[in-house]
């Protein structure tokens, strides 16, 4: 193979990999948009932050394949944001949280800020 053949392949190829991460990202986008607006919400669960300006919930919903996610939804007046997720996804947010816990119940500096009215 000539070196302009070898050049316009590994072009090819590589346009190939943008294109396919590309489909990716819209496919992603679209199942996203699916999981916030469409399924069942199985448990629901609010709670407010921020001197009850901001209220956050989470969301177990269902789909219509029966797969299970969780979508957190922050409404801050005007602002709302949805994020859908696997459960994975969840369970490694929920572990970074409770690290989050036990490291501020661990700090006497953070433990006593904790408890400031």
């Amino acid at each position: 193979m000539s070196k302009a053949g070898k050049s316009n392949f590994r072009r090819s190829n590589e346009w190939s990999r943008i294109t396919l991460a590309g489909q990716t990202m819209v496919w992603n986008l679209f199942r996203g948009l699916r999981q916030v607006f469409k399924g069942r919400v199985v448990k629901k669960i609010d709670t407010t932050i921020g001197g009850g300006g901001v209220t956050i919930s989470l969301r177990l919903k269902e789909g219509r394949d029966g797969d299970l996610y969780v979508v957190l939804v922050r409404n801050a007046g005007n602002y709302l944001s949805y994020d859908p997720m696997e459960l994975a996804e969840f369970e490694t947010l929920f572990s970074a949280m409770q690290e989050i816990r036990i490291a501020a119940t661990r700090s006497p500096d953070l433990a006593i800020r904790s408890n400031r009215p």
